[in-house]
Formats: structure tokens, C-alpha cells, sequence
């Protein structure tokens, strides 16, 4: 994928077709074009972040930063999953360019992903019972079209916190 070599992705998550809502991914969506300050945020100190990296242009300077970190990963022999290699410019801006830096989240990012979704992805029929807390919610989207999150922590029962079940937030 792009320049590097992939391996098998473990599914992410399941989710039932009934429990897709009709507008999810709203028309617009397909022919939005967002302001150049919404894709690459200038700070006033002169320091800029990216904010959109996909269906967007990379500058040249991103583009050198990527042939250097596939040229990494290549030297390396290394491979890993296509969710993780469709985010290499997202690593890319985490370790301000450092192609080494960068090989280094993408292998804890893929260490991560195997051993949390090795034993299966998380399905809607898994995170309905604890949904129904009301802790975290999608209320539609901002007018950049990016989805609108809800976490309302004090939701959290007490019993995940005396249990130290994390793991039940991390999964919703």
C-alpha cells in the first residue's frame, strides 16, 4: 500500500447493519472542500500543524519526508497493517518529520492494534449494554462535517473505577 509492504489487519470492528444510521456519512461529505486553515493549522509563532490528511495534497515537503520514512521501513524489512500505513504522514507530523521517530510510533501503533483486536473486533452487540450509560455519544457533526463526540465521564459508574475497568471506556 503506497510504498510499503502490508500484513493481515485483524478486524476493528463489527457493527450490525440496523445500528448504521441513514445519514452517518452525510452527502456533503463527498464534495466538501475545507478551508487551507482547516487542513494545515499556522500557529502565530510561525509553527503549523496538519489537521486533514486524507483526499489532500501533500506539500513537497511532505512527500520527501514520506519517500524517506517507505526508504526506513524498506531498509528495515519491516511491514505493517494498512491502517497503520495510511497514517504514515500522521506519524510523520507526531515525530516532526524524524523518519526514524516516526518507524518507532508506526511499530507500537501496530504492536498495539494486534494484541488489542487479536482475539476480535469490538461489536455493537459487545458495548451495548454499557452504551446505554449515556458516557460516550455522537451528536451529529460540526460544520467541517467532522463527527461530534459526547463524553460525559461523570456517567463513568463507580464500579468500573473500584474495578479499574479502563478497558470498558477504551472500548466504546
Amino acid at each position: 500500500v503506497d510504498g510499503f509492504r502490508t500484513m493481515p489487519e485483524p478486524d476493528s470492528l463489527r457493527v450490525a447493519p440496523e445500528n448504521v444510521a441513514p445519514l452517518t456519512l452525510p452527502a456533503e461529505a463527498f464534495t466538501y472542500q475545507p478551508a487551507p486553515g482547516a487542513v494545515v493549522y499556522q500557529f502565530k509563532n510561525g509553527d503549523q500543524e496538519r489537521k486533514i490528511y486524507c483526499n489532500t495534497e501533500v506539500t513537497e515537503t511532505e512527500r520527501e519526508q514520506l519517500r524517506q520514512l517507505q526508504e526506513e521501513v524498506k531498509r528495515r524489512g519491516l511491514t505493517f497493517m494498512p491502517s497503520i500505513v495510511v497514517m504514515a504522514t500522521r506519524f510523520l507530523s507526531r515525530a516532526r518529520g524524524d523518519a526514524q521517530k516516526a518507524v518507532k510510533l508506526m511499530q507500537a501503533t501496530n504492536a498495539w492494534r494486534q494484541e488489542y483486536f487479536g482475539p476480535g473486533p469490538v461489536a455493537d452487540a459487545d458495548v451495548l449494554e454499557d452504551m446505554r450509560h449515556g458516557i460516550v455519544y455522537f451528536t451529529g457533526r460540526d460544520s467541517a462535517l467532522r463527527p461530534t463526540i459526547v463524553v460525559r465521564a461523570v456517567r463513568i459508574p463507580a464500579q468500573w473505577y473500584r474495578e479499574r475497568r479502563i478497558a470498558k471506556l477504551i472500548r466504546l
